[in-house]
């Protein structure tokens, strides 16, 4: 099993690259669409921060809303829902009940990306999500993720 600060650090790469792969989008006209930050915690006050929102959201092209969640995991074939949290998870159902594009946008262990819309996250009788599974869309090697749920027909 790997460390918390290897898995840590994966995944602070890991939203750094999506946030330029969101600027690329925009100046290419596809997607406006921008990091959600935390709350940060008040210092000296025992209130708890606001729940977080899931990682990213704004508008596609035509129109629609689009927001989805960016995770990295060590593992190679599977991502574990267990990562994603239920409030976040709650955020992406409300969003998509309204007409939103809404997923988890993965990255394994083997560094290859994947598009899990949340119809199979929520259609899953697992505690996990497979690669392989019908519905998930792996990103190709010069596609973006707005590529990759065009290709997939999210959008």
């Amino acid at each position: 099993m790997a460390s918390k600060s290897k898995s840590r650090e994966h995944g602070a790469v890991w939203e750094r690259y999506v946030v330029m792969e969101c600027g690329e989008l925009e100046k290419r006209g596809h997607a406006m669409v921008s990091k959600n930050w935390e709350a940060p915690p008040i210092p000296g006050t025992k209130k708890p921060r606001a729940k977080s929102k899931p990682d990213f959201s704004g508008c596609l092209r035509g129109g629609r809303h689009v927001v989805f969640e960016a995770k990295s995991t060590l593992e190679p074939a599977r991502f574990d829902l267990a990562n994603l949290a239920k409030h976040q998870r709650a955020h992406l159902v409300d969003a998509a009940f309204l007409g939103s594009v809404a997923f988890v946008y993965v990255v394994s262990g083997e560094r290859r990306k994947y598009v899990i819309p949340l119809a199979v996250i929520e259609s899953a009788d697992a505690k996990s999500v497979r690669f392989d599974a019908p519905g998930v869309v792996e990103k190709l090697e010069l596609e973006t993720w707005y590529d990759a749920i065009v290709r997939g027909g999210l959008a």
